[in-house]
């Protein structure tokens, strides 16, 4: 046997191979310039005749990226039976054809020598598929005291956000805006904390089983979902598991009786006597570093931390998501800090939460590369903070110039499968990080072209609210200002009309082929019997792209002059025809 030294690979492992369902979608890269590539796959003990050959099918794999001189395949094959084995078939650009297997590349092998790639037996339920409807899918989060308070928030503009203050937002006021919202083209909104709480953020939990009060009752959150679901939307709820609130009645019950709690090891108590003799105000940020008695979240005593390890306590929190998911038609679930929460958790939360809502979206909150979560099937997606960080060293702070932005961009692509960025969360403004028009330095065509490259490279897109007309804010919680609903940005609102109509009706459905670097970045997408073509400039910078008369342009920077054959900040373009590799 020959191994051939040829730069193709693929490995058995996330992200170059994902079950999802009961179909395996594959991929693998090469520096290679082949004629066509194609797996030959089917179950590793199926076999047919005298001498026993396996029963195999075959799936010709289709151009996926191609950037920087390498091309990426995919693929997606039915898995028939619960497990499967395969081997890639490859045509070189001279004709030879190569096989790539567990052995590496080598000249076409008998079955006898072949080692082939395998999938292990997979499990009804343990790769579930993400809904059908959350690909693409437009939201808007809201942070409920904030948002709405049914008098249209008259006085924002004397009200100056901290950790501690309350403007009075309310579920009947957000009600009241979903005309707005559909008007305005998002699908569906996303809720930050709900649950009965101390502070205005309401990641301190108090009571899971209870809405709170200034937010409204139960009445006003069942209309609020219904008439969600009357227009066409949906709703997403921010579940707080990782840790609860101070005055959370099993946290005081721990704290007060010690190891004669029944409670006491629902949390991560060090030392019960500290515990029960310290009260809250003498547990700085430094004793919770240094020598903390029980495990909080990010060293504030006031969050003490669930042991999600524990079975009762998974039992007891998951059966409450469940309880809201089934009674009031909860869409999806975004969990909040899960890389601090027990695999055993998260399998049970989206295992229970699919066997209420079949069609249920969870993902979750991860800042950093999320292939170990998504590679263990807990969540349809995640929030895109490589995407997020990416977009925002360029276009808002420009911190990074084009150049390190599309070697970001290629990087982030390979770290997750095609069939996984339709899901991922997109977005450029959260409660977490300052406003994008604030790291714009309040520069608008920077901030539109964030937003248009959320768009364009995203899964689903997420409008933070107030973006639409140009709110700034800084740092949490300056971030966490009024909405203001007496001063309208028409300009930017009409901008945020015709980019959420863009990703609704064309790029939804559209898959990055393509990435060039020249004198711009130029980003070709393949849709259903069309193409797209987005051109990147450095800032300040013009370039006059190669067009075809039949290209039509469907979004430009507000100093930008496609008509005239120049593009400077962006321009989106519509083509008759796939990419076939001319700019």
């Amino acid at each position: 046997m020959r191994i051939l030294r040829y730069e193709i690979e693929h490995h058995a492992a996330y992200p170059w191979q994902l079950v999802q369902g009961r179909v395996c979608h594959l991929r693998l890269r090469t520096g290679e310039a082949l004629q066509s590539a194609a797996v030959l796959y089917g179950d590793p003990f199926w076999f047919s005749g005298a001498e026993k050959q396996p029963v195999l099918a075959r799936s010709e794999m289709q151009p996926a990226l191609r950037c920087s001189g390498e091309q990426y395949y995919s693929v997606s094959v039915p898995m028939g039976t619960h497990k499967l084995r395969y081997h890639f078939v490859l045509t070189l650009e001279d004709g030879d054809t190569v096989y790539l297997s567990e052995l590496g590349v080598t000249p076409p092998l008998s079955e006898s020598v072949l080692r082939p790639f395998n999938v292990p037996y997979v499990y009804a339920g343990d790769h579930p598929a993400p809904p059908d409807w959350a690909e693409g899918f437009l939201w808007y989060q809201i942070f409920p005291d904030r948002f709405c308070d049914g008098k249209e928030n008259r006085g924002s503009e004397d009200f100056i956000p901290t950790r501690e203050n309350f403007f009075g937002g309310t579920l009947q006021g957000i009600t009241g805006k979903i005309p707005y919202l559909r008007e305005l083209g998002v699908q569906g909104i996303y809720l930050n904390p709900i649950f009965r709480s101390d502070s205005n953020h309401r990641y301190d939990t108090v009571s899971y089983t209870e809405l709170d009060p200034r937010l409204g009752g139960k009445t006003d959150f069942r209309v609020l979902v219904e008439t969600l679901h009357q227009a066409g939307m949906r709703i997403m709820l921010d579940g707080v598991f990782n840790h609860c609130g101070w005055r959370h009645p099993f946290w005081q019950d721990a704290r007060l009786h010690g190891k004669a709690s029944r409670y006491y090891d629902w949390f991560c108590v060090y030392d019960a006597g500290e515990l029960s003799r310290l009260p809250l105000e003498q547990l700085s940020d430094r004793r919770m570093k240094v020598n903390p008695p029980y495990e909080c979240f990010a060293f504030a005593a006031n969050m003490p931390k669930w042991n999600t390890e524990n079975p009762e306590v998974i039992r007891y929190l998951v059966s409450i998501a469940e309880q809201w998911t089934r009674e009031y038609g909860i869409d999806a679930w975004r969990l909040d800090v899960p890389d601090e929460v027990s695999l055993r958790f998260l399998h049970a939360f989206r295992t229970r939460m699919r066997s209420c809502n079949t069609a249920v979206y969870v993902i979750g909150e991860i800042w950093q590369d999320a292939a170990w979560w998504l590679e263990q099937s807990v969540f349809d997606g995640v929030m895109d903070y490589p995407l997020y960080h990416a977009i925002r060293d360029f276009a808002m702070t420009h911190t990074d110039p084009l150049e390190t932005f599309a070697h970001r961009i290629r990087r982030w692509y390979a770290a997750a499968p095609e069939a996984v960025h339709p899901y991922q969360w997109a977005f450029c403004s959260n409660h977490d990080v300052p406003r994008a028009l604030s790291l714009c330095g309040g520069n608008k065509s920077d901030f539109q072209l964030a937003y248009v490259l959320a768009a364009l490279l995203g899964g689903n897109l997420s409008v933070y609210y107030g973006d639409e007309i140009a709110m700034d804010g800084g740092q949490d919680p300056d971030n966490r200002r009024p909405m203001r609903w007496t001063d309208p940005e028409e300009e930017i609102r009409g901008f945020f009309h015709s980019l959420l109509r863009l990703k609704r009706d064309v790029l939804r459905h559209c898959r990055l082929t393509a990435m060039e670097l020249t004198d711009a970045l130029y980003l070709h997408f393949d849709g259903p019997g069309y193409g797209i073509l987005a051109v990147v400039t450095e800032r300040g910078q013009a370039v006059t792209p190669q067009s075809d008369a039949s290209d039509s342009l469907l979004l430009e920077a507000p100093e930008g002059h496609a008509a005239e054959g120049t593009v400077q900040g962006f321009a989106v373009f519509r083509r008759e025809a796939a990419y076939n590799g001319n700019t």
